[in-house]
């Protein structure tokens, strides 16, 4: 493992940069100019778990979120910013698979999730939610659709596994489902009812209007 102190030059100019460039696409470069320099080996992003296949698909079958194929994303990731890195999203078992390429070849892990705080894929961001009432039944990655100091209205993607045998070998189809949550003071409320909703949380009646007229489809 290389000193860290080797790098010290590269962080000063970096972080001299950035405050004199700008927001947005400008502070995109500086970040994406600084993991060149010093190289994906030496990123937090290699923190993570060697990711191995544990369920063979059925043809035309995934757990993953929308491509089976690794796609170019953006990660926040142990507090660091990773743009352009390429990613699958395990719907089945709510993990980040990531691919990298450095000297030694190309490595496949699975980060470690409560070290993601989100991710894009698609013009889709996740957040990671932590569930702090039932000792984390619920914690994961969610699609935020509306959020105030008071509430959270949240969207969980999911895919449900079902074994079938062919050719006396297992395969896996998988089946996508999407659950809704309100989220308050910590506690994962799912969506059941209109009726239910409006009369446990009828402080928030105005809101849930217009999360449930917003994904009514």
């Amino acid at each position: 493992m290389q000193h860290p102190l080797k790098y010290l030059p590269l962080l000063i100019l970096f972080l001299h940069s950035s405050g004199m460039l700008g927001q947005d696409s400008t502070d995109k470069s500086a970040y994406q100019w600084f993991d060149r320099q010093l190289g994906i080996e030496n990123s937090g992003l290699f923190n993570g778990i060697r990711y191995q296949e544990n369920l063979r698909a059925a043809a035309g079958s995934h757990k993953y979120f929308t491509f089976n194929s690794f796609v170019p994303g953006t990660i926040r990731y142990d507090n660091q910013v990773y743009f352009d890195v390429p990613m699958k999203y395990d719907l089945h078992n709510d993990q980040v698979i990531i691919r990298l390429n450095g000297k030694s070849g190309e490595s496949i892990l699975q980060l470690i999730a409560d070290k993601v705080e989100d991710f894009t894929l698609k013009n889709t961001q996740f957040s990671r939610l932590e569930d702090l009432k039932d000792n984390g039944t619920h914690s994961g990655f969610y699609q935020i659709i509306y959020r105030d100091p008071q509430l959270t209205t949240c969207k969980k993607y999911r895919k449900t596994a079902k074994k079938i045998i062919k050719d006396d070998r297992a395969y896996y189809k998988f089946k996508p489902a999407t659950d809704y949550y309100v989220i308050i003071d910590g506690k994962f409320y799912p969506l059941r009812s209109k009726k239910e909703l409006y009369n446990t949380f009828p402080e928030y009646k105005k809101e849930l209007k217009f999360f449930l007229k917003q994904n009514s489809q």
